[in-house]
């Protein structure tokens, strides 16, 4: 099941990626319309570490989501938002938007980055480790990585946002595969 997944993400192109709450969101396929906002074909949602490399050179991570936008560490959570990290400065320098498809929430701000689609970033590859790490090659020489780690609850999932009553594919630390 999880590999049918895995291989079913590959020809869909990088659509957008967000953060919700204390996890990062890449989106494939097409997006369209739902609800309030806009959805892919399938999603991963990511709670342990990642990076996206492209040729070998790291773009962002996690990690870069717990500085501000000029590269100091923020303290101050009640000030912050995601729009304010380093890790959305960076995407933005490294992928144009599309403007078509653009979500405000309530307090004014973007949720949703969308990426041009003329881009054309399509997944080539998932591979997924002993531990269930995973490694999406993409093209262009993009790479997703997802790192495990720890022990307890959910490291990363593979959903379909377009219909919730569909089971998610779950991977636990360390590489435990559950179905929600």
């Amino acid at each position: 099941m999880l590999l049918d997944a895995l291989g079913n993400l590959c020809g869909k192109r990088l659509s957008s990626t967000h953060s919700s709450s204390s996890f990062r969101v890449f989106q494939f396929g097409p997006l369209a319309r739902r609800r309030k906002g806009w959805v892919g074909e399938s999603a991963l949602h990511i709670i342990c570490p990642w990076r996206i490399t492209v040729n070998g050179r790291i773009v962002t991570g996690s990690r870069d989501g717990r500085f501000n936008r000029e590269g100091d560490l923020v303290l101050d959570w009640d000030q912050f938002t995601v729009q304010d990290s380093l890790q959305y400065r960076l995407l933005e320098e490294w992928l144009p938007r599309d403007p078509t498809k653009i979500t405000v929430t309530k307090h004014g701000r973007i949720d949703l980055y969308a990426i041009d689609p003329s881009l054309n970033i399509i997944v080539e590859a998932a591979t997924l480790g002993p531990i269930g790490d995973l490694q999406l090659d993409l093209s262009g020489g993009v790479r997703i990585d997802v790192m495990i780690d720890g022990t307890v609850w959910d490291q990363w999932r593979i959903l379909n946002p377009r219909d919730l009553r569909r089971r998610h594919i779950c991977v636990d630390g360390p590489g435990q595969i559950v179905m929600d």
